[in-house]
């Protein structure tokens, strides 16, 4: 082998040498960026998935006080509407106590107007009976005791007439006698007060009963 291909062969030999090293480095240098961009990504990967849990966990976590509130507020809204319903019931109770009371009260009363009119009734002779027991034409609407006469509320149509008398009475008791001495209209008459028989010591007021005469 001559000088010029024994330079030649060294020469390629040490540009392959070159070569190989410059491209190991290159390789050497392309695996070390990968490990580190898959270690990166790796880290990465597992931060998200880390995240993830925390915020699944925060949601948990969320939605368990949620629930809690809910049963506290239904469990303080059941215990504030039975409250209530006692409180109704209770005043309900009451009120028909009350009403039971009332109705007592009322029965006792009435029992009592009635024992009492019927030992009126029992004490009236004949006659206050008749007289109590006598239909009422009208009522005494106005009087004047200076001229001696009284307007009453009856007129021609109850057939009053001039020239009648009526008996005025007073529970169950005659104050004296009238006579009509003019018919105004359907609802209105004037009468003349017969003062001889009016009993000492009363008088005709309005509001009286006009009942027939005689009642007997």
């Amino acid at each position: 082998m001559d000088k010029l291909t024994k330079g030649a062969l060294v020469a390629t030999i040490g540009l392959l040498v070159i070569v190989t090293l410059y491209m190991g480095k290159g390789w050497l240098e392309g695996t070390e960026e990968r490990k580190k961009a898959e270690l990166e990504n790796n880290n990465l990967r597992q931060q998200v998935l880390d995240d993830r849990k925390q915020v699944t966990a925060n949601e948990r976590k969320m939605q368990d006080n949620f629930d809690r509130l809910r049963q506290e507020g239904d469990a303080k809204l059941a215990a504030e509407i039975a409250t209530l319903r006692k409180e109704v019931d209770l005043k309900a109770a009451a009120t028909s106590a009350n009403l039971s009371a009332l109705e007592a009260e009322k029965e006792a009363i009435l029992e009592s107007v009635r024992k009492k009119k019927e030992e009126e009734s029992k004490a009236l002779t004949a006659e206050q009976r008749k007289i109590r027991e006598a239909p009422a034409i009208a009522k005494i609407k106005a009087v004047d005791g200076g001229k001696g006469f009284v307007i009453i509320d009856a007129g021609s149509a109850k057939g009053v007439e001039s020239g009648v008398r009526f008996n005025i009475r007073r529970d169950k008791f005659i104050v004296g006698e009238i006579e009509i001495t003019k018919v105004v209209d359907e609802g209105k008459s004037f009468a003349d007060i017969d003062s001889a028989k009016v009993p000492q010591g009363l008088s005709i007021r309005p509001g009286d009963d006009v009942v027939g005469h005689p009642i007997y």
